[in-house]
Protein backbone atom coordinates (compact mmCIF):
# COMPACT_ATOMS: atom_id res chain seq x y z
CA UNK A 1 0.00 0.00 0.00
CA UNK A 2 2.96 2.29 0.64
CA UNK A 3 4.23 1.80 -2.24
CA UNK A 4 1.25 2.74 -4.07
CA UNK A 5 0.10 5.78 -1.89
CA UNK A 6 4.02 7.13 -3.01
CA UNK A 7 3.49 6.38 -6.48
CA UNK A 8 6.46 4.24 -7.00
CA UNK A 9 4.64 0.56 -7.20
CA UNK A 10 4.66 0.57 -10.57
CA UNK A 11 1.59 1.30 -11.86
CA UNK A 12 1.17 2.48 -15.35
CA UNK A 13 0.61 6.26 -15.30
CA UNK A 14 -2.74 6.24 -16.73
CA UNK A 15 -5.63 4.56 -18.74
CA UNK A 16 -8.17 6.59 -21.31
CA UNK A 17 -10.67 4.38 -20.08
CA UNK A 18 -13.04 6.31 -22.71
CA UNK A 19 -11.52 5.36 -26.02
CA UNK A 20 -12.24 1.92 -25.79
CA UNK A 21 -16.17 3.28 -25.48
CA UNK A 22 -16.21 4.91 -28.75
CA UNK A 23 -16.33 3.76 -32.05
CA UNK A 24 -13.99 4.34 -35.38
CA UNK A 25 -15.67 7.71 -35.74
CA UNK A 26 -15.84 8.84 -32.87
CA UNK A 27 -19.08 8.17 -31.45
CA UNK A 28 -20.26 6.63 -28.33
CA UNK A 29 -21.26 2.66 -28.48
CA UNK A 30 -24.86 2.25 -27.68
CA UNK A 31 -24.13 -0.52 -25.66
CA UNK A 32 -22.43 0.94 -23.34
CA UNK A 33 -24.20 4.61 -23.22
CA UNK A 34 -28.12 6.31 -23.59
CA UNK A 35 -28.89 9.20 -23.20
CA UNK A 36 -31.57 9.01 -20.54
CA UNK A 37 -31.40 7.34 -17.14
CA UNK A 38 -32.86 3.75 -16.22
CA UNK A 39 -31.92 0.63 -14.11
CA UNK A 40 -29.26 -0.55 -16.46
CA UNK A 41 -27.57 2.46 -17.13
CA UNK A 42 -27.79 4.00 -14.13
CA UNK A 43 -24.40 6.32 -13.97
CA UNK A 44 -24.04 10.11 -14.79
CA UNK A 45 -21.17 10.51 -16.81
CA UNK A 46 -22.67 13.98 -18.06
CA UNK A 47 -25.58 15.45 -19.41
CA UNK A 48 -28.29 12.99 -20.95
CA UNK A 49 -25.30 10.60 -21.55
CA UNK A 50 -25.59 7.86 -18.83
CA UNK A 51 -23.20 5.18 -18.44
CA UNK A 52 -23.48 1.59 -18.02
CA UNK A 53 -23.80 0.56 -14.57
CA UNK A 54 -21.59 -2.68 -14.68
CA UNK A 55 -19.28 -1.04 -16.59
CA UNK A 56 -17.24 -0.31 -13.54
CA UNK A 57 -16.16 -4.13 -13.47
CA UNK A 58 -14.66 -3.09 -17.00
CA UNK A 59 -12.51 -0.64 -15.63
CA UNK A 60 -11.31 -2.49 -12.59
CA UNK A 61 -10.45 -5.61 -15.45
CA UNK A 62 -8.44 -3.30 -17.25
CA UNK A 63 -6.65 -2.25 -14.24
CA UNK A 64 -5.85 -5.45 -13.29
CA UNK A 65 -4.65 -6.50 -16.78
CA UNK A 66 -2.35 -3.17 -17.09
CA UNK A 67 1.39 -3.54 -17.03
CA UNK A 68 3.28 -3.15 -13.67
CA UNK A 69 6.94 -2.41 -13.81
CA UNK A 70 9.53 -4.22 -11.88
CA UNK A 71 11.48 -0.88 -11.24
CA UNK A 72 10.79 1.06 -8.19
CA UNK A 73 10.81 4.52 -8.69
CA UNK A 74 8.37 7.34 -8.71
CA UNK A 75 5.56 7.73 -11.50
CA UNK A 76 2.38 9.80 -10.99
CA UNK A 77 -0.29 7.35 -11.26
CA UNK A 78 -4.29 7.22 -10.42
CA UNK A 79 -4.75 4.25 -10.75
CA UNK A 80 -4.24 2.66 -7.49
CA UNK A 81 -6.50 5.69 -5.95
CA UNK A 82 -9.15 4.53 -8.19
CA UNK A 83 -9.06 0.61 -6.49
CA UNK A 84 -8.87 1.66 -3.27
CA UNK A 85 -12.25 3.16 -2.72
CA UNK A 86 -13.47 -0.75 -3.10
CA UNK A 87 -10.78 -1.64 -0.14
CA UNK A 88 -12.75 1.07 2.22
CA UNK A 89 -15.66 -0.24 1.52
CA UNK A 90 -15.16 -3.75 2.11
CA UNK A 91 -13.69 -2.62 5.55
CA UNK A 92 -16.21 -0.70 6.15
CA UNK A 93 -19.68 -1.86 5.29
CA UNK A 94 -20.42 1.08 3.39
CA UNK A 95 -19.76 2.90 0.74
CA UNK A 96 -16.67 4.73 0.53
CA UNK A 97 -17.77 7.99 -0.12
CA UNK A 98 -20.21 7.96 2.73
CA UNK A 99 -17.63 6.97 5.25
CA UNK A 100 -15.79 9.89 4.57
CA UNK A 101 -18.57 12.07 4.17
CA UNK A 102 -19.93 11.19 8.07
CA UNK A 103 -16.24 10.37 9.36
CA UNK A 104 -14.58 13.34 8.18
CA UNK A 105 -16.20 15.81 6.34
CA UNK A 106 -19.29 16.34 8.53
CA UNK A 107 -17.57 16.34 11.86
CA UNK A 108 -15.85 19.62 10.48
CA UNK A 109 -18.92 20.94 9.84
CA UNK A 110 -18.17 21.20 5.60
CA UNK A 111 -20.81 19.83 4.10
CA UNK A 112 -19.92 21.75 0.66
CA UNK A 113 -17.54 18.93 0.59
CA UNK A 114 -19.78 16.65 -2.51
CA UNK A 115 -19.36 14.40 -5.19
CA UNK A 116 -21.92 15.18 -7.84
CA UNK A 117 -22.58 18.98 -7.01
CA UNK A 118 -25.28 18.87 -10.47
CA UNK A 119 -27.68 17.03 -7.68
CA UNK A 120 -27.39 19.16 -5.23
CA UNK A 121 -26.76 22.82 -5.64
CA UNK A 122 -27.62 25.57 -8.40
CA UNK A 123 -25.12 25.68 -11.85
CA UNK A 124 -24.79 29.32 -10.74
CA UNK A 125 -22.64 28.33 -7.49
CA UNK A 126 -20.13 25.88 -9.69
CA UNK A 127 -17.37 26.83 -12.28
CA UNK A 128 -17.82 24.99 -15.43
CA UNK A 129 -14.52 23.26 -16.71
CA UNK A 130 -13.55 21.90 -20.40
CA UNK A 131 -15.89 22.11 -23.59
CA UNK A 132 -14.87 18.21 -24.30
CA UNK A 133 -15.30 18.13 -27.97
CA UNK A 134 -13.75 14.73 -27.85
CA UNK A 135 -15.67 12.61 -25.34
CA UNK A 136 -18.82 13.78 -23.90
CA UNK A 137 -18.99 16.60 -26.70
CA UNK A 138 -20.18 19.11 -24.51
CA UNK A 139 -19.42 22.52 -22.03
CA UNK A 140 -18.67 20.46 -18.31
CA UNK A 141 -20.79 22.05 -15.69
CA UNK A 142 -21.37 21.03 -12.41
CA UNK A 143 -19.60 16.82 -13.68
CA UNK A 144 -16.06 15.70 -13.13
CA UNK A 145 -14.04 16.75 -15.64
CA UNK A 146 -11.58 13.35 -15.26
CA UNK A 147 -12.99 11.00 -17.89
CA UNK A 148 -12.38 8.31 -15.68
CA UNK A 149 -13.60 9.23 -12.94
CA UNK A 150 -17.04 10.39 -14.83
CA UNK A 151 -17.34 7.07 -16.26
CA UNK A 152 -17.22 5.79 -12.70
CA UNK A 153 -20.74 8.24 -12.31
CA UNK A 154 -18.48 11.27 -10.32
CA UNK A 155 -17.48 9.27 -7.07
CA UNK A 156 -13.84 8.06 -7.38
CA UNK A 157 -10.85 8.38 -5.09
CA UNK A 158 -8.74 9.93 -7.97
CA UNK A 159 -11.09 12.99 -8.83
CA UNK A 160 -14.60 13.93 -8.61
CA UNK A 161 -14.88 15.69 -4.96
CA UNK A 162 -15.88 19.68 -5.29
CA UNK A 163 -15.78 22.11 -2.54
CA UNK A 164 -15.77 25.55 -1.43
CA UNK A 165 -12.78 27.13 -0.47
CA UNK A 166 -14.50 27.65 2.94
CA UNK A 167 -15.00 24.10 3.77
CA UNK A 168 -11.77 22.81 1.91
CA UNK A 169 -9.74 25.44 4.23
CA UNK A 170 -11.53 23.03 6.82
CA UNK A 171 -10.29 19.81 6.19
CA UNK A 172 -6.68 21.19 5.06
CA UNK A 173 -6.67 23.11 8.52
CA UNK A 174 -7.16 19.96 9.97
CA UNK A 175 -4.54 18.21 8.27
CA UNK A 176 -1.98 20.91 9.17
CA UNK A 177 -2.98 20.69 13.16
CA UNK A 178 -1.74 16.93 12.36
CA UNK A 179 -5.79 15.66 12.54
CA UNK A 180 -6.72 18.03 15.46
CA UNK A 181 -9.97 20.69 14.35
CA UNK A 182 -12.51 22.35 16.81
CA UNK A 183 -10.67 21.18 19.92
CA UNK A 184 -11.43 17.49 18.55
CA UNK A 185 -9.25 14.62 16.85
CA UNK A 186 -10.46 14.16 13.92
CA UNK A 187 -8.03 11.75 12.30
CA UNK A 188 -5.23 10.11 14.63
CA UNK A 189 -2.09 12.28 14.64
CA UNK A 190 0.56 9.73 14.42
CA UNK A 191 -1.42 9.05 10.95
CA UNK A 192 -0.69 12.09 9.77
CA UNK A 193 2.37 12.20 10.59
CA UNK A 194 3.25 9.16 9.36
CA UNK A 195 1.23 10.12 5.68
CA UNK A 196 3.10 13.47 5.84
CA UNK A 197 6.68 12.40 6.02
CA UNK A 198 8.81 11.56 2.67
CA UNK A 199 8.75 7.79 2.46
CA UNK A 200 11.81 6.77 0.24
CA UNK A 201 14.55 9.25 -0.18
CA UNK A 202 16.72 6.87 -1.02
CA UNK A 203 14.71 6.22 -4.37
CA UNK A 204 14.60 9.97 -4.91
CA UNK A 205 11.43 9.76 -4.31
CA UNK A 206 9.51 12.76 -2.65
CA UNK A 207 6.16 12.08 -1.79
CA UNK A 208 4.49 11.17 1.40
CA UNK A 209 1.74 8.76 1.37
CA UNK A 210 -0.75 10.32 -0.95
CA UNK A 211 0.43 13.60 0.08
CA UNK A 212 3.13 15.65 -2.06
CA UNK A 213 6.11 17.15 -0.73
CA UNK A 214 8.72 19.78 -1.33
CA UNK A 215 11.41 18.48 -3.23
CA UNK A 216 14.49 16.79 -1.31
CA UNK A 217 16.44 19.17 -2.16
CA UNK A 218 14.46 22.05 -2.32
CA UNK A 219 15.71 24.57 0.13
CA UNK A 220 18.98 24.47 -1.92
CA UNK A 221 17.54 25.17 -5.63
CA UNK A 222 17.06 28.38 -6.98
CA UNK A 223 13.18 30.07 -6.56
CA UNK A 224 12.69 29.14 -10.49
CA UNK A 225 13.46 25.24 -9.52
CA UNK A 226 12.30 24.84 -6.23
CA UNK A 227 8.97 22.98 -5.46
CA UNK A 228 6.36 23.98 -4.74
CA UNK A 229 8.54 27.15 -3.44
CA UNK A 230 11.79 27.48 -2.08
CA UNK A 231 10.52 28.87 1.68
CA UNK A 232 8.53 26.05 2.05
CA UNK A 233 9.63 24.13 4.99
CA UNK A 234 10.47 20.45 4.89
CA UNK A 235 7.42 19.28 7.25
CA UNK A 236 5.13 21.00 4.66
CA UNK A 237 2.61 19.11 2.44
CA UNK A 238 -0.37 19.14 -0.05
CA UNK A 239 -1.26 18.11 -3.17
CA UNK A 240 -2.03 19.92 -7.21
CA UNK A 241 -5.03 19.01 -9.27
CA UNK A 242 -5.05 18.95 -12.96
CA UNK A 243 -7.52 21.61 -13.47
CA UNK A 244 -5.43 23.58 -11.51
CA UNK A 245 -6.21 23.23 -8.27
CA UNK A 246 -3.74 23.85 -5.23
CA UNK A 247 -3.68 23.04 -1.55
CA UNK A 248 -0.67 23.57 0.66
CA UNK A 249 -0.09 22.72 4.22
CA UNK A 250 2.88 24.10 6.32
CA UNK A 251 2.69 23.39 10.10
CA UNK A 252 6.41 24.77 10.64
CA UNK A 253 4.90 28.38 9.98
CA UNK A 254 1.15 27.93 10.30
CA UNK A 255 0.46 27.91 7.00
CA UNK A 256 -2.60 26.88 5.11
CA UNK A 257 -2.90 27.27 1.60
CA UNK A 258 -5.80 27.12 -0.89
CA UNK A 259 -5.86 28.00 -4.51
CA UNK A 260 -8.68 27.37 -6.46
CA UNK A 261 -8.76 27.18 -10.70
CA UNK A 262 -10.37 26.15 -13.83
CA UNK A 263 -7.37 26.16 -15.71
CA UNK A 264 -9.09 23.91 -17.82
CA UNK A 265 -11.82 26.84 -19.07
CA UNK A 266 -12.84 26.85 -21.43
CA UNK A 267 -9.67 24.05 -23.09
CA UNK A 268 -6.88 22.38 -21.08
CA UNK A 269 -4.90 23.78 -23.78
CA UNK A 270 -3.64 26.53 -21.54
CA UNK A 271 -1.07 25.28 -18.61
CA UNK A 272 0.83 29.03 -17.40
CA UNK A 273 -0.40 28.12 -14.15
CA UNK A 274 2.03 25.88 -14.22
CA UNK A 275 5.25 27.36 -16.84
CA UNK A 276 4.64 30.80 -15.11
CA UNK A 277 5.00 28.72 -11.36
CA UNK A 278 1.95 31.21 -10.07
CA UNK A 279 0.15 28.78 -7.58
CA UNK A 280 4.36 28.29 -5.79
CA UNK A 281 4.52 32.38 -6.16
CA UNK A 282 1.86 33.21 -4.45
CA UNK A 283 2.70 30.57 -1.90
CA UNK A 284 6.36 32.11 -1.95
CA UNK A 285 4.63 35.68 -1.25
CA UNK A 286 3.55 34.08 1.96
CA UNK A 287 6.53 32.95 3.26
CA UNK A 288 8.09 35.78 2.14
CA UNK A 289 5.68 38.22 4.28
CA UNK A 290 5.85 35.85 7.63
CA UNK A 291 9.81 36.14 7.26
CA UNK A 292 10.32 39.97 7.24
Amino acid sequence: MNQILTHQAGLTAWIPFWKETTKKNGDLKRSIYRPENNERFSLKVANNLFIKSKYRDRIMKEIRKSALSPEKKYVYSDLGFIIMPGIITNAEGKPWNEFVTDSIYHRLGAFDIVFNPWNRYPLSRIVPTEYDSLFRRQQLHGTVHDEGAAMLGGISGHAGLFATANDLMKLMETYRRMGSYGGEQIISSDVMEKYTRVQYPENNNYRGLGFDKPLLDNRDLAPKDAYPAVGASPSSFGHSGYTGTFVWMDPEYEVSYIFLSNRVYPTRNNNLISTLKIRGSILQAVYDSIVE
